[in-house]
């Protein structure tokens, strides 16, 4: 896919099923190929699409293969008369297409105006605050002071849009990383994500290796200034104002950009291995290999069979609008790749434990299961997808035989 392509569709959320959900909106509403919807959220059965001051309310929508849509039963347009609208005055709603005896009424809008939008467990905003935020910034860049901040991929084979910024005044220009925080919760043991809170949780990344901690740190703090600005109308945490931000002019986010699983969270040295959501190659079960375990860093990735120690394919992957180089695994690499599968999996995974795994190659094997055959009916075993589910107790391949 060429970065024109990319650049098109930037702010539409790049599954597959949104991304054919969002071509035949356009085509039902008369709207042109290169104007930008952002997905504003799912609920009760409502698709929410957002465009200028239109809101698109879809649903009745009828899917095979979990992408491929049919057919849409009702499409709603939803004019917003106000930046901040609240009450019927304030919105007009035109039938673009019905054939539903439920339909959808003012009411209906209002009540996902107000309902939360629970963006994180700490950003519970309701939508007419995040339909505001649309409004008051442009989705690809926005400027404050002596500062221009912006969006672009690195390269061909970036996973993400990042945040760059520019001092007009001397043309230097550094790129900004907004981390998300993982902790673990203590009674759970599962891992949810924070928003950071200070500006030492934004790292800068100087192109010209000539700006000293200064003139670095005035990029953060022109950042945060504007965010200061915007939140008098939200009054919550600034940092919670940033990530709003980033999910407008950067909204290919890590579970709708790439559509896939990480397994080994806790493992410093295997965090990088995946599974797709969808299989990209046939039938044929594989599993992924990243050069690295941050998706921001990632620009090759090793497509490997679960029943034989070979490449399911060297050419570049592609996933929607996202690809990655082929990765060649080293000898040594491959060698430790093997002995950490035979290993005994100790990880927190109540659900992989209670299903019978036992060592890492099962906790991958069960989580391709789960995830990518979606799974599959855990208690009856029947797959719904036409993929093949994997028995526990398949054997490890020699994987050193990768470099034959």
């Amino acid at each position: 896919m060429k970065l024109e392509q990319i650049k098109n569709c930037k702010d539409e959320y790049c599954t597959q099923f949104t991304f054919n959900l969002i071509k035949i909106l356009k085509k039902e509403c008369n709207l042109p190929n290169n104007v930008r919807l952002f997905c504003l959220s799912y609920r009760n059965l409502v698709y929410y699409f957002f465009y200028k001051n239109i809101v698109f309310a879809v649903s009745g929508i009828t899917v095979e293969n979990k992408k491929e849509i049919k057919n849409i039963d009702c499409i709603y347009k939803i004019i917003l008369l106000k930046n901040t609208p609240i009450s019927v005055d304030d919105i007009e709603v035109e039938v673009v297409k019905s054939n539903s005896d439920n339909k959808y009424s003012l009411e209906n809008f209002l009540d996902f105006l107000n309902s939360p939008s629970n963006i994180t467990e700490d950003i519970d905003l309701p939508y007419y605050k995040i339909i505001y935020l649309f409004h008051q910034i442009n989705r690809t860049r926005f400027e404050y002071g002596d500062f221009v901040f912006y969006i672009k991929r690195d390269n061909d084979y970036s996973l993400y849009l990042n945040l760059y910024a520019k001092n007009k005044k001397n043309n230097n220009i550094v790129k900004l990383y907004l981390p998300y925080i993982w902790e673990r919760d203590e009674k759970t043991f599962l891992f949810y994500k924070k928003i950071p809170t200070n500006l030492r949780k934004i790292y800068v990344d100087d192109f010209s290796k000539n700006l000293s901690d200064y003139q670095k740190r005035k990029f953060k703090t022109s950042l945060l200034k504007f965010i200061q600005e915007e939140n008098k109308f939200f009054n919550i945490k600034n940092f919670y104002v940033i990530y709003l931000i980033k999910q407008i002019i950067q909204p290919v986010e890590f579970d709708t950009g790439w559509m896939a699983l990480r397994i080994f969270r806790s493992c410093s040295e295997f965090s990088n291995i995946w599974v797709d959501d969808f299989l990209s190659y046939g039938n044929k079960p594989y599993f992924l290999i990243a050069n690295s375990s941050n998706v921001y860093d990632i620009t090759k990735i090793a497509i490997i069979d679960f029943k034989e120690p070979k490449y399911v394919t060297k050419d570049i992957y592609k996933q929607n609008l996202i690809k990655f180089l082929h990765w060649e695994l080293s000898k040594d690499y491959l060698k430790k790749l093997v002995e950490f599968l035979k290993q005994p999996y100790n990880g927190w995974d109540s659900l992989s434990i209670k299903n019978g795994v036992k060592t890492n190659w099962q906790k991958l094997i069960f989580k391709y299961n789960f995830n990518t055959v979606l799974a599959c009916d855990l208690e009856n075993k029947n797959a719904i997808l036409d993929y093949e589910i994997l028995p526990l107790d398949l054997p490890i391949p020699d994987y050193t035989k990768l470099l034959n």
